[in-house]
């Protein structure tokens, strides 16, 4: 919808010069009109995974997440690994967050902090949910781009559907790749 500017809106410019009682509701109807267009701007400018639950900040740090955890999680339990039990990485904190409410439903969120910040999580679900959670994730993320008898990873890169254990994957392109065997390719 193309929005006409003064010089293609004579009846607006009356009403402005004249003055009139509409001219200000006018305006505020205007106002309330862009006010939900930036809203919608923003939801879709958020990164991909924000679309899901606002907690989904891959990067973010474990203490910028705790209070937003806190409030949205029935109960949480934190589990520290050095070592090889964190391999590759040197230091890994797994949040568990159970009753977290992402795609319609309760479920329980690993939230896997690879030396400092969120570098992936997995959203379990429940394998005869597969097909619907499926349809769900190409309308956020585009259609699957990589397919195999493990993974489906959809368009936008970060996002996969694993069949066993049945879950969602959310990390960053180098995760996805590592654990799906994916790359997504690079623009030139």
């Amino acid at each position: 919808m193309k929005i006409p500017t003064i010089t293609e809106a004579p009846a607006f410019r009356r009403r402005a010069l004249h003055g009139s009682g509409a001219h200000g509701a006018e305006r505020r109807g205007r106002r309330r009109r862009s006010l939900a267009f930036l809203a919608l701007a923003l939801l879709a400018a958020l990164p991909s995974a924000q679309k899901l639950h606002p907690a989904f900040r891959l990067g973010a740090r474990l203490s910028d997440l705790q209070p937003l955890l806190a409030k949205d999680c029935e109960s949480l339990e934190q589990h520290h690994y050095t070592g090889g039990m964190a391999a590759p990485f040197r230091d890994q904190v797994q949040v568990d967050c159970h009753g977290l409410n992402v795609l319609g439903a309760r479920r329980k969120v690993e939230f896997l902090f690879n030396d400092g910040p969120l570098g992936h999580l997995w959203v379990l679900i429940e394998a005869d949910e597969r097909p619907k959670i499926r349809e769900k994730l190409e309308r956020v993320f585009g259609p699957v781009v990589h397919d195999t008898e493990d993974y489906k990873v959809f368009a936008e890169g970060r996002v996969a559907l694993r069949s066993d254990p049945a879950e969602i994957l959310i990390g960053n392109e180098a995760m996805i790749e590592r654990l799906t065997g994916y790359r997504k390719a690079t623009r030139r």
